[in-house]
């Protein structure tokens, strides 16, 4: 299989439209994570995350788990969009975006974020996923300003 195979084009990769999609995609399969970039054919040819200040390779890629704990009690579109609400801002201007992927976590980044290999993608995000999940967040979170929470 060639490279470009396994890494398909954003164009390829089917779109999630909705948080109530994403959240039925994540209550099935515990083991996706989130990925802000420019997708897997450029991250693959990037290679894998770089801690810059300490001029690092890491041991592959760092994303972000979407499952909720099995100590959660809400809804799961409570649990994706408060993971969602730190993305609220972004825009796909510089060409990153979120996408959704399952892999092989082999460590941790200096933020104990997870470092996976084998990256399969699944699926991307659109645009009004962001929306709706920063809606919900607004609505079903209490947030002190300035205290630091997401």
């Amino acid at each position: 299989m060639l490279r470009e195979e396994m890494y398909p084009d954003p164009d390829d990769m089917q779109v999630i439209t909705g948080l109530d999609q994403l959240a039925a995609l994540v209550a099935g399969n515990p083991l996706l994570y989130l990925r802000f970039s420019r997708g897997p054919a450029a991250d693959a040819a990037d290679g894998p995350t770089r801690d810059r200040a300490a001029n690092l390779t890491l041991p592959g890629w760092s994303v972000l788990p979407v499952a909720p704990e099995p100590w959660w009690r809400r809804p799961v579109e409570d649990w994706v969009a408060r993971r969602l609400h730190r993305y609220a801002a972004c825009d796909e201007t510089d060409g990153r975006f979120l996408w959704l992927l399952e892999g092989t976590m082999v460590g941790r980044g200096l933020d104990q974020e997870p470092l996976v290999i084998d990256i399969r993608p699944h699926a991307r995000l659109s645009p009004k996923v962001l929306w709706e999940a920063e809606r919900r967040y607004r609505e079903r979170f209490e947030v002190e300003p300035g205290s630091g929470q997401w």
